[in-house]
C-alpha cells in the first residue's frame, strides 16, 4: 500500500514551506538526502559545513543525517519501528522510510521551538499532529510508535 497521500502533502508542505530547495512533489525525492542535510542544517543554524556534507557520496549524507537523528534528536533504534537506512539506499519502503526520519526531524524543530508550522494552514497542521502523536518520548531518548507504519500508509475512508 502506497504513503497516504494527505499524510506525505502534509509533510511536504513543511519541507516546501522552509524554502531549502526547488519544491517537491513527492517524498521519495528526499532519498538522495541532499534536502535532509539542508534542513539539518538549517535546524543547527550553521551554513557553514553543509557543501562539504552534500559532496559526500549517498551513505556519507545517509550517515549524517542518521548521527543528528541519534545525538541531536536523540532517537534510539532500539525500540519501536526503526528507519531502515538500507531500505533507502535500496529503495524500498521508501516513502514510508524517509518519512519516518521527516517525522523525527519535524518532531525535534517543534519540540526546540527551531522551525514552527506558521505558515502552514490549519488542514495541514492537523495531519502533522495525527503523525506527530506516534513519536515517543521517554526520558532520554526518542523512539517511533509501532504504528506510524500504519498511519502513514492508511488511506481516506
Amino acid at each position: 500500500m502506497a504513503l497516504h497521500r494527505k499524510k506525505e502533502e502534509a509533510l511536504l508542505n513543511w519541507i516546501n514551506s522552509l524554502h531549502l530547495d526547488s519544491p517537491i512533489d513527492h517524498i521519495f525525492l528526499l532519498q538522495d538526502g541532499v534536502i535532509l542535510v539542508k534542513l539539518i542544517h538549517k535546524l543547527k543554524k550553521q551554513e557553514i559545513g553543509v557543501d562539504a556534507v552534500l559532496e559526500l557520496p549517498l551513505q556519507g549524507r545517509l550517515d549524517f543525517i542518521s548521527a543528528f537523528l541519534q545525538k541531536d534528536c536523540r532517537y534510539k533504534a532500539d525500540r519501536g519501528t526503526i528507519v531502515s537506512w538500507d531500505n533507502i539506499v535500496l529503495g524500498k519502503n521508501l516513502d514510508v522510510e524517509l518519512s519516518k526520519v521527516v517525522v523525527l526531524l519535524l518532531y525535534h524543530s517543534l519540540m526546540n521551538g527551531l522551525l514552527g508550522l506558521d505558515r502552514l494552514g490549519y488542514d495541514i497542521e492537523l495531519e502533522l499532529a495525527d503523525v506527530l502523536r506516534f513519536v515517543l518520548n521517554n526520558e532520554d531518548s526518542l523512539y517511533l510508535s509501532d504504528n506510524l507504519e500504519k498511519i502513514l500508509k492508511k488511506q481516506c475512508e
